[in-house]
């Protein structure tokens, strides 16, 4: 005849077999001092000289890419400057040629003016203020 027992954990008493977790949760075994797995009580070691170097070449290309950047930065700042003068010299031109445009309009008699002429003579206040904006700012 078969005798059948109802299971068991490992360890369980009577069994004879017993597991080293168990036995220090039972506090029959002290637990190892170690405060982390990966520490395994040595102190932390030096850098070697070549890790060291390293770590300064790394930092050198960091600073000269940021100086970079800077100077980058500043000759762009003044290409922009440079543009914008360029812009306001051409904007300037650009004014006069159409007062003079206009100057020649006024010589016309009032019954040859369209009304497009008109409308023309009409921005004159607008492009006389533009312009005197223009070269105070140039000043």
């Amino acid at each position: 005849t078969w005798e059948t027992t109802a299971w068991r954990a490992r360890g369980e008493a009577g069994t004879g077999s017993s597991s080293l977790v168990a036995a220090m949760m039972r506090g029959e075994i002290a637990t190892p001092d170690v405060t982390s797995r990966w520490d395994d009580g040595k102190e932390k070691k030096e850098l070697e000289t070549w890790e060291i170097r390293k770590l300064e070449r790394e930092q050198k290309k960091t600073e000269e890419a940021k100086e970079k950047a800077k100077k980058d930065a500043e000759r762009q700042i003044l290409k922009d400057i440079a543009q914008a003068e360029k812009d306001k010299t051409r904007r300037i031109k650009e004014i006069k040629a159409q007062l003079e445009e206009l100057d020649a309009l006024k010589d016309k008699d009032w019954d040859e003016l369209t009304e497009e002429d008109e409308g023309r003579l009409e921005q004159e206040v607008s492009l006389r203020a533009e312009l005197a904006e223009l070269d105070k700012g140039a000043s």
